[in-house]
């Protein structure tokens, strides 16, 4: 059996790496940074975001249009300095028509209830349907023009909005190299970055529609961010199957989910293969990610898969690539295995 057949044709703008600069709050600015210009590059090739309105804490365009962001380099990246705190901040405003019309997320330079001096590490990240108002102004995000999905990571002790960007680090108020792979579907239906840095991929953010979605959602979203205070990658089984990290948009309703192991239960697969590959053709199994609500009542049932992305094993290093031949047509980072562009996946 050889490597997975991608439904998607992807985009990748990765290995977006910086130097550790020595100051935290610029360590992270660099992070942000990479992430919304590899979202909503200049020049709006086909599939990627757009920009729709932004603020750099003090100017604003509602123009449309990449070349006219605000957010033109990491140093427009300005957080409020006090925990929940009325000073001004930096957001941004991106539409991505190939979830749907008016789809968009909003992004803001938000510290939330935190007291911490690192606040750069802290983001809040929203989306609607329908799109943003064009209230905003220098100390207040814009409104939601519909129903609006908060995204969160799941967890009881780390949240989103006010969640870490890049989590698992060693210090958090320690300066770090940041690694960012922007990585989205051509047709704008599915987009993932992941986040890396010192040697693990740290967190994953997911703006997708769903693959065979029941009937009865329509139209049909799935959200996912997965961040974690500890030292280890975030994209495992453990996290995402235990945790409620993504979260579904169908018109005015909004459900929390599991991402399933397709076809091996709750399990990742069975123990035995969990550790080795198949002892005749030295192949690795993968199988697809699911989408499972329990929790949200008006909601429950297995709603469809994502789209080209699937669960590898635990027994292979954050960074492996397939196949074994060198043509690195897909990648592993924490167990969730991507397709990829060929290039060598940097880490730190």
């Amino acid at each position: 059996m050889g490597m997975p057949s991608n439904v998607k044709t992807w985009r990748h703008v990765v290995n977006q790496r910086a130097v550790a600069s020595g100051t935290v709050a610029i360590d992270y600015r660099n992070a942000l940074y990479a992430m919304i210009s590899g979202l909503a590059p200049s020049g709006t090739p086909a599939g990627c975001w757009i920009h729709m309105q932004s603020c750099d804490s003090s100017t604003i365009s509602t123009t449309e249009g990449n070349d006219n962001t605000k957010i033109t380099a990491p140093a427009k990246l300005i957080w409020n300095t006090s925990a929940n705190g009325t000073q001004v901040r930096s957001w941004v405003v991106l539409k991505q028509p190939g979830i749907s019309t008016n789809f968009a997320i909003l992004i803001e330079c938000h510290a939330g209830t935190s007291s911490v001096t690192a606040f750069e590490r802290y983001i809040r990240i929203f989306a609607c349907a329908a799109g943003y108002n064009t209230d905003g102004t220098t100390t207040t995000r814009p409104t939601a023009a519909g129903t609006e999905v908060t995204l969160k990571d799941g967890s009881t002790a780390v949240t989103l909005p006010s969640g870490y960007l890049i989590s698992g680090l060693a210090a958090y108020n320690a300066t770090f190299a940041p690694v960012v792979h922007v990585m989205h579907s051509t047709d704008g239906e599915c987009t993932r970055v992941v986040f890396c840095a010192g040697g693990k991929s740290r967190a994953l953010y997911l703006f997708d529609k769903q693959c065979n979605p029941p009937a009865g959602l329509s139209p049909t979203y799935i959200l996912g961010a997965s961040v974690q205070t500890t030292d280890v990658s975030t994209l495992t089984l453990a996290e995402w199957n235990t945790l409620a990290k993504l979260r579904g948009l169908s018109s005015t309703l909004v459900y929390d989910c599991f991402a399933s192991s397709e076809g091996w239960n709750a399990l990742m697969m069975p123990a035995a293969l969990n550790v080795v590959a198949n002892e005749l053709s030295g192949e690795w199994p993968l199988c697809p990610i699911g989408i499972v609500c329990t929790a949200t009542t008006g909601a429950r049932g297995r709603h469809g898969t994502l789209f080209d992305l699937w669960w590898g094993t635990s027994n292979q290093a954050d960074g492996t690539t397939y196949p074994a031949g060198g043509t690195k047509t897909h990648v592993q980072f924490g167990h969730m295995v991507f397709p990829w562009n060929g290039s060598t996946p940097l880490l730190t």
